[in-house]
């Protein structure tokens, strides 16, 4: 995946490439947000407003948990992952660090 902007002159492009993602993330994360509040608000303002039939079974659930897992999916990759260039370095430090 080709990043958005070239690494600045003087800067990792290890970290460069992960402070992408995890900026990346976040607006994921405020897009999330800010639709399930828009949807949800519709759902009830459709079931306690204009017509009650309307909201008897909860329909915004279904985009709240499919983009909910995918929204996961993104965390775990950006925040959790320990396949990056450092891992064998860390892992190394570990274990050099567990034999003293």
């Amino acid at each position: 995946m080709e990043s958005e902007h070239p690494t600045p002159p003087n800067r990792d492009p290890h970290l460069w490439k992960q402070a992408q993602a995890r900026v990346g993330f976040k607006q994921h994360f405020r897009s999330y947000v800010f639709v399930n509040i828009l949807v949800w608000t519709i759902y009830l303002v459709l079931t306690f407003g204009v017509d009650r039939r309307i909201g008897i079974f909860p329909w915004p659930l279904f985009m709240t948990l499919g983009w909910g897992f995918g929204l996961l999916a993104h965390y775990v990759r950006v925040y959790r992952s320990g396949d990056g260039p450092d891992a064998v370095e860390r892992e190394y430090q570990r274990l050099q660090n567990q034999g003293r």
